[in-house]
């Protein structure tokens, strides 16, 4: 077991610890995807896996899969191209909990002109929910075998090419992306959805980029840009309550020591009956934004099975 683990460690170079340890990835019909226990890294106070921790995942999952082709940051980074993403969206049925076993899946669709398409499908393992918080972690072997159970989360990213000289966008269609296989399949939607800003906003919160924030590219990974949304809402609306989807616009990029503010707005009349909608702005200290994102909310109980009880 302690050879196994020394393997998977160096192989994937993340967190030391046991679960990401038995990690292991497989690529077959063109669908990169792997084995996922969640750690208390992303969980919150009631035991949930975090929005930003999935978001995290997700990215985790593109570098894992462009590896294997040398298609990462560093690699295109020698031909002068780094990549950016430039839009999200994910929808989310169901928060799994502490040490619940899931399978997560990534997959790039066909490139069109400027962009990129990149899905991911998360989803329990089959009996992978816990029916308790105390409920032993299941150590797999790497390699094993996993059926897939319930999907919980299907989101899509944007990613675009930029010449690192030019700043400009490089056609797909002039990249080599070498023998990395492509998939038809759309995990949720096939057109981003615009958002419209409100005429005014009733929340801020000022932030300032930290030196642990910032990317390969120089500027605020795209995870901290959730972050910054949801510590942002106010707390009547995310103390009782869960993201169920989210999309988001990087508009231009931001820096180290830059001045952040983030403003929400809640949206009253595109809401379903149970839920709070909410758009969100990204500005800097010049009035010029910088993202943009709207988020529907759900009460918990409808989107976890709360095993956490304090």
């Amino acid at each position: 077991m302690r050879v196994e683990m020394r393997v998977e460690m160096r192989r994937f170079s993340g967190r030391l610890d046991l679960i990401s340890a038995l990690c292991y990835s497989q690529s077959m019909s063109n669908i990169f995807s792997m084995p996922y226990a969640v750690d208390s890294a992303f969980i919150d106070g009631k035991l949930r896996f975090t929005l930003v921790g999935m978001s995290t995942w997700a990215q985790t999952l593109v570098s894992f899969h462009y590896g294997e082709h040398g298609l990462t940051i560093p690699h295109m980074g020698r031909k002068g191209l780094t990549w950016v993403v430039t839009k999200q969206h994910f929808e989310i049925s169901e928060y799994p909990e502490w040490k619940d076993d899931l399978l997560l899946e990534s997959w790039m669709e066909e490139v069109r002109g400027l962009f990129s398409l990149y899905d991911f499908r998360f989803s329990y393992a089959d009996g992978g929910k816990k029916s308790d918080w105390e409920t032993p972690l299941i150590c797999r072997t790497p390699g094993a075998e996993r059926k897939k159970g319930q999907t919980f989360m299907n989101a899509k990213f944007q990613w675009m090419l930029l010449d690192l000289e030019t700043l400009r966008p490089v056609p797909m269609d002039s990249v080599d992306f070498g023998n990395i296989g492509f998939c038809s399949e759309a995990s949720c939607i096939t057109r981003f959805p615009k958002i419209v800003l409100p005429e005014k906003f009733s929340f801020e919160r000022t932030f300032t980029p930290q030196r642990l924030e910032i990317d390969l590219n120089g500027h605020v990974n795209n995870t901290e840009y959730l972050k910054y949304v949801l510590n942002s809402v106010p707390d009547e609306i995310c103390s009782s309550r869960l993201v169920s989807s989210l999309d988001t616009n990087f508009i231009s990029s931001a820096h180290y020591g830059d001045t952040l503010t983030c403003r929400t707005a809640v949206i009253e009349e595109e809401c379903k009956d149970d839920e709070i909608c909410a758009v969100h702005s990204i500005i800097r200290s010049d009035g010029s934004e910088v993202f943009r994102a709207k988020t529907v909310w759900r009460p918990e109980s409808a989107m976890s099975r709360g095993l956490w009880t304090s």
